[in-house]
């Protein structure tokens, strides 16, 4: 499986591989990075960096790190760092997620919470 990058995420190497012609139905707990290009239909937890494929087709509802879509889901994604929908990419459902870039093309049918990052700035000095 050849290594691209998108938004400075590597998307070739998966520890979780669900490939083309595979299917897979259930819950799966994931760290690491988890490439679907199949069939899934369920639920994922987890910290993983998740990647669904141009062929992927999702049922489910994820929850992870960074999310990529190229493919197609039908369920809410929850991701705690960035989230992007690639011109293939279609999302039919809610999204919570800290980034987004949507492409161009894409499809997107839900709502959308982007979270604010804290940010931590300096006490102010008096000067005299």
């Amino acid at each position: 499986m050849a290594i691209f990058k998108r938004g400075g995420l590597a998307t070739g190497q998966a520890d979780t591989l669900i490939g083309k012609h595979s299917a897979f139905d259930g819950k799966l707990k994931a760290s690491g990075s988890l490439r679907i290009e199949g069939r899934f239909r369920g639920e994922v937890t987890g910290d993983a960096n998740i990647v669904i494929g141009e062929s992927g087709r999702v049922e489910a509802n994820l929850q992870g790190k960074n999310v990529i879509l190229a493919g197609e889901v039908r369920g809410n994604i929850t991701a705690t760092g960035r989230t992007e929908i690639a011109a293939s990419g279609k999302l039919y459902g809610d999204l919570k997620t800290k980034s987004l870039v949507i492409d161009d093309g894409a499809v997107f049918q839900g709502a959308c919470i982007t979270e604010e990052t804290t940010r931590v700035s300096a006490p102010k000095q008096d000067v005299a």
